[in-house]
């Protein structure tokens, strides 16, 4: 293998300008001849330096400073060395420069603060902001090369401060890379760290404590599928103060109860309604007895009248507009979304509570044990006596009480008069994320089939390639939607219609009558199909040798599939597979075709469990799922005549 990285090495290196070494040796900065062999495999691109500094000068202010230099190796690396450098009113931007060099370090380019383009952070999703870019991208068609981007910025509060994460690109690998941090003891700060070893030094320097973390040489190897994300495997710090001030709010991040209670008096009073508003409620919620009644007329009336918009402004990231403001203009952010729903729910006399969380698709992993800023979003707890309901106040869409993939199955910050504490949002079981679909095939002597088929969608298989979203859609949409996820050959949509049932765990149904003209391939006296027409799993995970990641099945669900096949007259069974029945610790799966007068029914059960298991079971997990393939790919042959 060491000979194979210094082949490696040997080929850049000849394929470097004709420059004598001497020359390159003497004038070059980062030539890439001196990137060590090691790092070159599965990388496309190489951080030659990165160096960070922060300055905590008092509670309230730091400042920050970078130097990074990126070598692009190919196109696919091209925008790790791209500057993209966010300011606001909170963060301001001092200097900002740089230089691009050749293959052998040569200064092609220098770059001054006029070449960083200026853009708004977020146009188009905010009406208020003061979230601001500056960009640079170097265009070129010949590598490799080399960009130094080198900038300063001022941090007018510290709830956030910038942490390090050394290896931030897929297929980066980083040849060194250093992070100091310099603070008065008085001004206390903690860190967090990650896989990062034996990466920290610490000193005294005229009084003030210094410390340092340094890596270099770090590889970049491909995660394994199904493994943990990135900040869980790869090396980074995360830094908070112990007492923080931001625009002239103290606070403290000594507690989740003392972060939630700074969030609390940031907020406290924004939740007044105005006179009609008030009135508005009681006459929606007239006569109605029930909680949970109460909070869906008042979460419907949210949906119909607001729509969502970002509100980034200073201190405005997380102190909320009055729900004043929200009732007068029909919009808000989420904090001034969820703020305004509070505050109705308050008038029906229904407590209510904000709850800071980490939205996205990706279940970013909350350090517990690491009281500080984790969060992105803002959700809205509502507890019962028997329920506790959860309202996503951004969407139009969303049923009551179902916040779906974007928020559920994680932790979140409840914010409550005595201050903050942790809870987890719910999670949904196997049984919960359902697929049912029940199918009716007529096939023809020339192969050719409609099918009848109602699918009904539970759970977070409501959310099923975009279901949740179109069912909200247009016919024509709805249309082309169905065109793209329908996996059937040559087929056409006759006629299609949706049932929506929406709650806490929603349900939908979709009716298909499709045409589809090659279903069948008919040879002589044999017509041969696949009984699985609507739910075929074809892909495998990968092989990975010498695994040492667990590996995670993030989501649990059943899919049952039960097709009517019928068949020509005259035609019977010449071969029907065997039944499967496959139970492991990761799943379940039973597929049986019972033949009948008419034809056949494919009877199809898959459970997929959700679980964290040991790197020595993946192989057996890539064994379940051939069987699966392999058994959603059998084909049953009908013959006719004698």
């Amino acid at each position: 293998m060491m000979r194979l990285y210094a082949l490696i090495g040997l080929i850049l290196l000849f394929c470097l300008p004709a420059e004598t070494k001497a020359e390159k040796r003497a004038d070059g900065k980062y030539p890439i001849y001196s990137i060590p062999a090691k790092l070159l495999p599965n990388a496309n691109a190489v951080v030659r330096e990165s160096k960070e500094v922060l300055e905590i000068l008092d509670r309230g202010t730091a400042t920050y400073t970078s130097t990074k230099a990126v070598t692009v190796l190919n196109k696919h690396g091209k925008e790790e060395a791209e500057a993209v450098i966010f300011y606001d009113d909170l963060i301001r931007l001092g200097n900002i420069s740089g230089a691009v060099y050749d293959a052998n370090g040569k200064q092609i380019k220098r770059l001054s603060k006029s070449d960083f383009q200026d853009y708004s952070a977020i146009s188009g999703i905010s009406l208020y902001e003061d979230n601001r870019v500056r960009h640079y991208e170097y265009e070129s068609s010949s590598y490799p090369y080399t960009v130094e981007i080198s900038y300063d910025v001022t941090y007018k509060g510290t709830l956030f401060l910038p942490g390090w994460s050394p290896m931030q690109g897929e297929k980066v690998a980083v040849e060194h890379a250093e992070y100091t941090v310099t603070y008065n003891p008085e001004h206390a700060i903690k860190f967090k760290e990650r896989n990062v070893g034996g990466a920290r030094t610490e000193a005294e320097v005229k009084g003030k404590k210094v410390i340092t973390w340094e890596l270099t040489n770090l590889e970049w190897s491909d995660p394994d599928p199904y493994g943990p994300y990135w900040a869980e495997i790869n090396p980074n710090v995360k830094l908070a103060m112990q007492e923080f001030e931001v625009a002239g709010y103290e606070g403290s991040n000594r507690s989740w109860q003392e972060l939630g209670q700074w969030y609390y008096e940031l907020n406290k009073g924004r939740d007044i309604l105005p006179e009609e508003a008030r009135l508005r409620v009681k006459r929606l919620t007239s006569g109605i007895t029930d909680p949970r009644e109460k909070i869906e007329v008042l979460y419907n009336y949210l949906q119909k009248n607001t729509r969502y918009v970002s509100i980034q402004l200073g201190i405005g990231g997380w102190q909320t507009f009055e729900a004043s403001v929200v009732e007068d203009k029909g919009y808000g952010d989420c904090k001034a979304l969820t703020n305004y729903t509070k505050a109705m729910l308050g008038e029906a006399g229904i407590p209510a509570y904000e709850a800071l969380i980490y939205a996205g698709k990706t279940k970013r992993s909350l350090l517990e044990d690491f009281p500080s800023s984790q969060f992105n979003h803002v959700i809205l707890c509502v507890p019962l006596e028997q329920d506790t309901v959860w309202l996503e106040c951004t969407s139009q869409t969303n049923p009551v009480g179902y916040i779906g993939s974007f928020t559920d199955d994680r932790h979140t910050l409840l914010v409550t008069p005595q201050g903050g504490h942790l809870v987890r949002t719910p999670v949904m079981g196997k049984e919960d994320n359902l697929q049912s679909r029940k199918a009716t095939v007529v096939i023809d002597k020339e192969g050719a089939a409609t099918i009848e088929s109602t699918t009904t969608y539970r759970g977070r298989q409501y959310e099923n390639d975009g279901l949740y979203h179109y069912l909200h859609s247009g016919k024509e949409d709805q249309k082309e939607w169905l065109y793209k996820k329908l996996d059937l050959p040559s087929f056409i949509i006759e006629d299609f219609s949706f049932e929506n049932r929406p709650g806490t765990i929603p349900e939908a149904d979709e009716h298909l009558s499709l045409q589809v003209n090659n279903f069948a391939s008919v040879s002589g006296k044999r017509i041969f199909f696949k009984p699985n027409i609507l739910n075929t799993w074809t892909s495998i995970p990968p092989s990975v040798e010498n695994r040492e990641q667990e590996f995670i099945r993030r989501l649990s669900y059943v899919d049952k599939d039960t097709i009517h096949i019928m068949l020509p007259e005259g035609y019977h069974s010449e071969y029907l597979p065997e039944p499967v029945e496959i139970s492991t610790d990761f799943g379940r799966y039973e597929a049986r075709v019972i033949s009948d007068e008419t034809g056949v029914r494919y009877v199809r059960h898959l459970e997929m469990y959700q679980g964290t298991y040991p790197a020595s079971t993946y192989d057996a997990y890539r064994d379940f799922v051939k069987q699966i393939v392999k058994a959603d790919k059998t084909k049953i042959v009908m013959l006719t005549g004698t």
